[in-house]
């Protein structure tokens, strides 16, 4: 019993520091489509770079939940077990808490899975702009070459661009 009390404090501890990981993951990600909109370069290099190292930790805090999640399985003498049927078998105070942190799990992943697709639409749309940009002016690209090298001289024209796209 008391290896079973271990083992649960541990999956719910774990499960907390997962929740509580994705929600400043999730904050992260605010703080990008912010430097986004804001045209911050500065603050959104910080901001990815703080998302790489956060959706690291939340890789490994990932994998300690599940190997915890199967110890606790095999303790309870089952080969591959559900989240529900493990439920079944918990005393009260435990079922609630898990149940809940289990429920808060999904949730944080749909709300950051919502912001991931949001921006990742968000960039899709402004490289697609680009090329569209410069397919229409290939002098927008920079400097062109001629076939021996040199540099070609090419007239630059103004674009306007409508900013509230």
């Amino acid at each position: 019993m008391d290896d079973r009390f271990h083992r649960l404090n541990d999956l719910k501890t774990l499960m907390e520091l997962q929740r509580d990981g994705m929600q400043d993951f999730q904050e992260t990600q605010l703080r990008v489509r912010q430097a986004l909109l804001d045209r911050s370069w500065p603050d959104l290099d910080k901001a990815l770079h703080s998302l790489e190292f956060k959706a690291e930790g939340l890789k490994c805090l990932e994998e300690r939940r599940h190997a915890a999640w199967l110890a606790l399985g095999e303790l309870l003498g089952l080969e591959h077990p559900s989240f529900y049927r493990v439920l079944a078998d918990l005393e009260q105070p435990w079922k609630e808490d898990l149940a809940e942190l289990h429920r808060a799990l999904k949730i944080k992943a749909i709300e950051m899975k919502g912001l991931s697709e949001g921006l990742n639409s968000y960039v899709q749309t402004a490289q697609s702009l680009i090329k569209a940009v410069v397919r229409a002016d290939p002098s927008q690209r920079g400097p062109i070459y001629a076939k021996n090298g040199a540099l070609k001289h090419t007239r630059s024209r103004p674009m306007v661009l409508d900013k509230r796209l």
